[in-house]
């Protein structure tokens, strides 16, 4: 008897059971199609049932439960039931994703949560107000992050799932949920780059790891992103390289340099 054969089929059925259960605990949206009537638009489901009546004119593509309506020629947002869940008062409006959306107001490019909420005002320089600091756009774009944390000035944008952040002219390092995870007591800090962040204290700069701890100590006026396992550095008003571990990989010996490009 060819046991390895039956071993495989016996193999073959339990993934598939699994998988199936697996498969009837997904929760899929189900999908609707619009139907227009006297300029309305009102949503039906594949077995031609009216899900919601036609009263808005919208779209019938929900994301993450809503979907925006004109009423009036305002904007507001509808649940998957046909129920007003954020009033007509925009003059235009986005999907939402990541639990936002971005909308205009009265010329204001705006963010706001799911219960309408503004979270952000996009300012002149690309940036958005956010509470007492203002947010980078990187971090809206990226990872569509949005928390109130009153008490940080700036954000410098996620990299590798961590972002520095300044307060009260300090820096640290948040992640991508807003929680701080190295306090801020450097001068100055920089994006991580193949598992280190260069950060500045009393004009030199080093780098520590994502637990905070340093791995190359402060004796350098310039840190450069890592890319490559190599570093450009600057010491005495010269470059050279270093790698990950701090050993100087290229002399530091040269009046200008630029960072390696990996190609």
């Amino acid at each position: 008897m060819n046991y390895q054969y039956i071993f495989l089929i016996i193999l073959f059925t339990l993934i598939s059971s699994c998988s199936q259960k697996a498969l009837n605990n997904i929760e899929v949206e189900e999908k609707l199609y619009p139907i227009y009537v006297d300029g309305k638009t009102g949503c039906i489901n594949q077995k031609g049932q009216i899900i919601i009546l036609p009263r808005f004119g919208n779209s019938c593509d929900y994301a993450e439960g809503l979907t925006a309506v004109r009423i009036k020629g305002k904007y507001g947002y509808i649940n998957r039931k046909g129920e007003m869940v954020i009033k007509p008062q925009f003059d235009d409006a986005d999907d939402f994703k990541y639990g936002f959306a971005a909308v205009d107001k009265n010329g204001q490019s705006l963010y706001i949560d799911k219960k309408g909420n503004v979270l952000a005002r996009r300012i002149a320089d690309g940036s958005y107000e956010f509470n007492d600091g203002y947010i980078n756009e990187e971090f809206i774009n990226n990872y569509g992050y949005l928390r109130v944390l009153n008490d940080i000035d700036y954000y410098e944008g996620f990299k590798e799932g961590f972002s520095a952040f300044s307060k009260n002219d300090k820096w640290g390092f948040i992640d991508r949920s807003g929680d701080i995870v190295i306090k801020p007591k450097y001068d100055k800090a920089r994006r991580f780059s193949e598992e280190l962040a260069a950060v500045y204290v009393d004009d030199k700069c080093g780098y520590i790891n994502k637990q905070g701890m340093f791995v190359i100590k402060t004796e350098y006026e310039y840190c450069g992103k890592f890319n490559g396992g190599l570093a450009l550095v600057e010491k005495q008003d010269l470059y050279g390289y270093i790698d990950q571990k701090g050993m100087v990989a290229i002399d530091i010996i040269f009046e200008d340099a630029n960072r390696f490009l990996m190609v």
